[in-house]
């Protein structure tokens, strides 16, 4: 067998991302490949064992899914570790569901699927990822959701249980808080259920809710009431609300079994799939499709109540549909589709 030692050359471009104290991402351009790059470079530590530096390269590497992030190659110089990985124009779903940007219910369900698909196939492995949340799962060029970092992902022993010290505190199960716990799968579909709730209500939502010292949030977590589990933008069918509250359970006993269970749930919701919810200059919006036409209905602040304005969108006019003309038609189908939305509260 014949060893060989080769030398990669790349240039660093920016860094687009901090994966942890112990390492940083960036962005780079292959010389060889003439073609960009992300690059994960981790420091060598005496305290850690040789083998440790690759787990996670490894671990991407024997889990090829169409959900799961590629791994390019990994390397070293004296100093460094460096794991190559596809460079996504489009980032990660943090980035679509940030600065008050919201999915469609389409786009929730679809994204859904796709990562927890990737999840499905490490957990069939036995392997348990412990980091799931928007900032690890990435959207190729394809605009597929793309399961990423496995820095922290632990194979279970013989009866499905392994043991994690680090996790990311937002997306902590309960299990994972209390010392001496072992955790199974069902603190992935915890932390599943975690980022599927962001990808419903958007991500500023969850970060106001964020408890103020890490004792209040072992509390809030603990017994169920972070995040709000009563609170929904209002276009959020039930279906979906269901099926986040049963992820995010405080009891493990009663969550999903596994993600094909939760894959097959939403693929069964067909309510509300294409409306649009935005905000704009201080009040929220949606844009409700209809046959030939589209709905822009608009709930503004108006002291201590809420005025509803109806724009109707056909053939690239605009008409505005005074809330008074209670005899239109077209006005009281919109007024009612929007009274249906905020009734599934």
């Amino acid at each position: 067998m014949k060893n060989c030692k080769v030398q990669l050359d790349f240039d660093e471009l920016e860094e687009i991302g901090q994966e942890g104290r112990n390492s940083k991402v960036f962005l780079a351009h292959d010389n060889q490949l003439d073609g960009k790059i992300v690059i994960k470079e981790i420091p060598k530590r005496e305290e850690v064992p040789y083998n440790e530096y690759f787990k996670e390269a490894r671990l991407l590497y024997a889990n090829n899914h169409n959900n799961i992030v590629k791994v390019n190659y990994a390397c070293e110089d004296i100093e460094k570790i460096y794991i190559a990985m596809p460079y996504y124009k489009n980032g990660s779903l943090k980035k679509k569901i940030s600065n008050e940007n919201y999915l469609t219910v389409r786009e929730v369900i679809r994204y859904a699927i796709q990562f927890l698909s990737g999840l499905n196939h490490i957990h069939s492995r036995g392997l348990i990822h412990y980091d799931i949340k928007p900032d690890n799962i990435m959207i190729s060029d394809t605009n597929e959701a793309l399961l990423a970092d496995f820095g922290l992902a632990k194979y279970t022993n013989s009866d499905g249980f392994a043991d994690q010290d680090f996790f990311y505190t937002l997306h902590a199960s309960p299990e994972m808080l209390i010392q001496d716990m072992l955790q199974t799968i069902k603190s992935d579909i915890y932390q599943a259920g975690i980022t599927i709730y962001r990808m419903a209500n958007g991500n500023d939502f969850f970060y106001k809710q964020k408890p103020e010292n890490s004792v209040e949030f072992s509390q809030k977590v603990l017994n169920g009431t972070f995040p709000n589990r009563n609170f929904y933008l209002p276009h959020i069918p039930k279906k979906l609300r269901k099926i986040i509250a049963k992820c995010i359970s405080p009891s493990p006993n009663d969550r999903y079994n596994n993600t094909l269970e939760i894959i097959n749930e939403l693929s069964l919701i067909n309510q509300n799939l294409d409306i649009k919810h935005y905000t704009s200059k201080g009040y929220s919006s949606w844009i409700i499709p209809k046959e030939k036409s589209n709905y822009d209905v608009n709930l503004i602040p108006n002291k201590d109540k809420f005025d509803i304005k109806v724009y109707k969108n056909k053939d690239g006019k605009t008409t505005n549909l005074p809330s008074k003309c209670s005899n239109n038609l077209e006005y009281v189908k919109a007024i009612l589709t929007l009274n249906s939305i905020f009734a599934s509260l």
